[in-house]
């Protein structure tokens, strides 16, 4: 069964922002009296950044006006992300492309346009859904097809999960702009890893 749908997640699969991320982080963490631990910055962006800042305060407030700076932050600095290698071979994709992220929809459009990318047909960010495992689901059933039809692209042993547990295909993208080892990406056992995004295009077309 051919594939009619691509889904991408973004960060570290499509643009390099895992540095600029964790200084935005760390900074606004710091400036309210808190600390990173090692397990945040290991486990950083494997879920939305709302759950994953949940072990600095019990107190909501304080937790809300953080993510708050943090978000701003986000937001001002989406113009200077920078692609992955290859990103704009992507439109020589025949399939559908969407993008599935735990980066917020705001961060990630802004980011498109300083890119000038265009050929993703929906982006559905942090702020609009509950888990990725559920918008996947949701996804792939409200454009009528089989999970066979669809390929998972990430860059974390987590987009490996994620695409096993919804049943369908998974590559993962492994070079300088990737959150996650080669090692620990190949020991979650992906279906395919590339190192460069144009290799997808020759990935697909043999599904």
């Amino acid at each position: 069964m051919s594939i009619k749908l691509v889904v991408f997640d973004f960060d570290g699969t499509l643009v390099d922002t895992r540095k600029i991320f964790l200084g935005i982080v760390k900074k606004n963490v710091e400036k309210h009296g808190f600390k990173l631990d090692k397990k945040f910055v290991k486990d950083f962006g494997n879920v939305p950044l709302k759950k994953a800042m949940e072990f600095i305060s019990k107190d909501n407030e304080t937790l809300s006006s953080i993510i708050d700076d943090i978000a701003k932050d986000f937001i001002e600095h989406a113009k200077d992300v920078h692609p992955c290698k290859n990103l704009k071979n992507l439109k020589n994709l025949t399939q559908e492309k969407i993008i599935l992220s735990n980066s917020v929809s705001d961060f990630i459009e802004i980011a498109l346009e300083k890119l000038n990318i265009d050929f993703f047909s929906e982006v559905h960010g942090a702020d609009t859904f509950d888990t990725k495992f559920d918008e996947l689901k949701k996804i792939i059933k409200r454009k009528k097809l089989n999970v066979d039809e669809v390929i998972y692209v990430g860059d974390r042993p987590v987009d490996i999960k994620l695409a096993r547990k919804v049943g369908c295909r998974v590559v993962v993208v492994s070079n300088s702009s990737s959150w996650s080892t080669k090692k620990d990406l190949l020991e979650n056992g992906p279906n395919f890893i590339i190192g460069d995004l144009k290799e997808l295009k020759t990935i697909i077309s043999k599904l």
